[in-house]
């Protein structure tokens, strides 16, 4: 059995990015702007109402950093439950394409996960979800043989909103000998999760990844003491990542900080994936056992390539500059 590098769990979810007018906002429910969760049935009438077909990518946070990963050359898989229609047959004959291993995909009866972008002339998006078969992932379609041979698996913060199905999964691969990243996600993972996850990153978690706003809510520090935070969620897992945007990165690492600069872009366009990118660079660094401080700087390069596109994906074009740049480092 081949040796896998890293193996992502997360919410396989087919980014569609639409362009429509400011007129059409007022065909669908909720406000312009933001996220909403809808149904089945809302998400297909939507689509049908486009003026013109999206534009469709295989995204989710872990499949964005899975993906990017592959493409520096890591040997990836991936759990997660696709659906049972074109949208789940796209997505993983995507990742098929790139060369991460699809055997561990789960299937339901369901449509697949979709994540829907409005985009406005003003190029404001208003963003509508359906998670779908995603949703229905189980401890019962998961064991111990998922993670065999598996260096080290990568999880989604989001999968904490089941936490039954998420202890399991840490489980599971911490029997096999995997270490253990995980991406809180959202501020609103780590308050629905504050007492458990000191517990979870103490016994499972290798290496945190938070922004300002989830570490501020884990560490109970002020977001604008940046260094101190970093420090502080170093008491809760052996590396942490904090992101700060605009402003880089810092890596704590046994009570040493190191500050990673962004890449600077003249024209950014798109933020979207932008994280999972960055922490794709910084796991490839990290699994060849690079220092943290170049691990960082890998995924500065690729943060900078993924905002000067639409949407999370990194077109085929540009891959041999970007492994030039990294090669230069």
């Amino acid at each position: 059995m081949t040796q896998i590098d890293l193996i992502g769990i997360g919410a396989p979810i087919v980014d569609s990015v639409a362009q429509v007018p400011e007129t059409f906002l007022a065909q669908i429910s909720g406000a312009k702007g933001g996220m909403e969760l809808i149904n089945d049935e809302i998400m297909f009438s939507i689509l049908g109402k486009l003026p013109a077909p999206p534009v469709e990518a295989s995204g989710g946070s872990a499949g964005n950093t899975i993906q990017c990963a592959t493409r520096l050359g890591l040997k990836t898989s991936f759990i997660g439950k696709l659906g049972n229609d074109a949208a789940a047959d796209f997505y993983r004959e995507n990742f098929r394409k790139v060369g991460v291993d699809v055997t561990r995909f789960k299937r339901a009866e369901l449509p697949n996960a979709r994540c829907l972008a409005l985009v406005t002339p003003d190029s404001q998006r208003t963003m509508r979800t359906n998670l779908g078969a995603s949703l229905t992932l189980s401890p019962a379609d998961v064991t111990v043989d998922d993670f065999a041979n598996c260096r080290h698996a990568h999880f989604e913060g989001y999968l904490l909103f089941n936490r039954e199905l998420a202890l399991h999964l840490l489980k599971c691969a911490k029997q096999t000998g995997c270490s253990i990243s995980l991406d809180l996600g959202s501020h609103e993972v780590v308050t629905a999760n504050r007492e458990l996850l000191p517990q979870i990153l103490a016994e499972y978690v290798s290496l945190l990844v938070a922004n300002e706003d989830e570490a501020a809510v884990l560490t109970g520090l002020d977001k604008n003491h940046s260094e101190q935070t970093a420090l502080a969620l170093g008491n809760y897992c052996n590396t942490t990542v904090l992101n700060l945007g605009k402003n880089g990165s810092l890596i704590a690492a046994n009570g040493e900080l190191h500050r990673i600069p962004v890449n600077l872009v003249e024209n950014p366009v798109d933020t979207t994936g932008a994280g999972d990118s960055w922490l794709a660079g910084f796991l490839y660094g990290w699994l060849n056992n690079n220092p943290l401080a170049v691990s960082g700087r890998y995924g500065a390069i690729l943060g900078a390539e993924v905002v000067q596109q639409v949407g999370a994906s990194i077109p085929e074009a540009r891959w041999v500059e970007i492994k030039r740049q990294i090669a230069a480092i």
